[in-house]
């Protein structure tokens, strides 16, 4: 039996890949159930998922900046 290795991100780790978006939460939960396209504030579609810990963003991803320009928009 060989050792297995497990590497846990940092807080500083960002990856580049993968963008959390700003989303109704009404959007989150009809998509984790249904399956249904959720629309961020940026326009862009996608259908969310769970990260298996009950968690629905990714915490080693950045924010969309265009969704954080919209949302900073937003506040009075």
């Amino acid at each position: 039996m060989s050792a297995l290795t497990v590497t846990r991100p940092t807080p500083t780790d960002t990856r580049t890949d993968v963008v959390n978006h700003w989303v109704r939460k009404s959007a989150i939960l009809a998509g984790v159930v249904t399956g249904e396209a959720a629309r961020a504030l940026c326009g862009q579609s996608f259908v969310p998922s769970s990260h298996g810990d009950g968690s629905a963003a990714d915490t080693t991803a950045s924010v969309c900046p265009l969704c954080e320009s919209v949302y900073d928009g937003l506040l009075p």
